[in-house]
């Protein structure tokens, strides 16, 4: 089944790149466009798109209320948001994060770096860069994030597997959790796989957003 995407890009040549970019993909439909924030709202009235490719410029205005309005009642569910980015767009970016948007790209990015976004998201990835990653853990140690809820995937985890997630998200490698708990790195692999396979998380830095945004680590710890 295709993916469907709606483009949202202030800047008519970008729009038409990712446009003929998404049509020659087998995986991807794109079912609408806007160059504005107004003009995305009243796409999305008319289809639901599963993806919105959402231009960090049109963040500059209350992006956070944007990217929640774009979400609507599907946070968490069927539509993702993926934010297109340039130099400069960081803070954008990471607004856009903490709102809901699952991932983010550079418009400098490659035909199949586009392609494997879009599809990684839509599959339910949270696919982040690594600076971005790097960042909402600095924010979190400066207590500059709200921590919400514990996410009902991390009550699958055992007590020892969340023990190793929130000890990834506070930057330790398998080497220092291994050291603290006293067992082998092996062990400590194991955990953090199970834990992975339950959180749907393919790589660490999936791990480590998926603890930052679902309450599973607090500043105070990871000041500690």
């Amino acid at each position: 089944m295709l993916i469907t995407v709606a483009v949202a890009e202030s800047h008519d040549l970008t729009r038409s790149g990712l446009r003929a970019v998404l049509a020659r993909s087998r995986l991807c439909q794109v079912v609408g466009e806007a160059a504005d924030a107004s003009s995305l709202m009243v796409v999305l009235s008319r289809c639901a798109p599963q993806v919105v490719l959402l231009d960090a410029t049109l963040l500059r205005r209350n992006g956070i209320i944007l990217v929640d309005r774009v979400l609507g009642g599907c946070r968490g569910g069927g539509r993702k948001v993926v934010v297109t980015s340039a130099p400069g767009d960081e803070d954008l970016v990471l607004d856009a994060v903490r709102a809901g948007a699952a991932g983010s790209f550079s418009k400098e990015a490659t035909t199949c770096e586009v392609i494997e976004e879009v599809v990684q998201v839509a599959r339910g990835k949270l696919r982040l860069p690594q600076w971005a990653v790097r960042r909402l853990v600095a924010a979190h140690r400066r207590g500059l994030l709200p921590v919400g809820e514990p996410a009902s995937a991390a009550a699958r985890l055992t007590p020892r597997e969340a023990q190793v997630v929130r000890l990834v998200a506070m930057g330790r490698t398998n080497a220092d959790i291994a050291r603290l708990f006293v067992v082998s790195e092996s062990t400590v692999k194991t955990h953090l796989h199970r834990a992975m396979r339950k959180l749907d998380a393919s790589n660490r830095s999936e791990v480590v957003i998926f603890a930052y945004r679902n309450g599973m680590v607090w500043p105070s710890v990871v000041d500690g």
